[in-house]
């Protein structure tokens, strides 16, 4: 396993990538898209600069996963999907009307 390990190519972590691209569209959420992006990210890195330890690699993972995860959901919850759909259980099991009494 530690052989693998120091032998990670760019393509590695670019298969990575689309493997966690493709599991987002069986778990829908925008978790692993983020986490795609960073294998994505490491992949092209290490394409550019072939040199890249792959203790460097990891650690560059887990911080781009950690950054684009936090600021994707930061993004997501700024920038919400438009939708006729009650957001929450509890709005859909309670009818709202304009005219309820009081």
């Amino acid at each position: 396993m530690a052989e693998w390990v120091q032998q990670l190519a760019y393509w590695h972590w670019l298969l990575l990538a689309v493997g966690l691209l493709f599991l987002e569209i069986f778990a829908p959420g925008a978790f692993f898209l983020w986490i795609g992006l960073a294998a994505g990210c490491v992949g092209l890195l290490l394409f550019l600069q072939p040199a890249l330890a792959w203790q460097a690699q990891v650690l560059a993972f887990a911080v781009l996963s950690l950054v684009l995860a936090v600021s994707g959901r930061w993004w997501v919850r700024r920038h919400p999907t438009a939708t006729d759909q009650p957001a929450s259980r509890n709005e859909r099991l309670i009818p709202r009307s304009s005219s309820a009494a009081a």
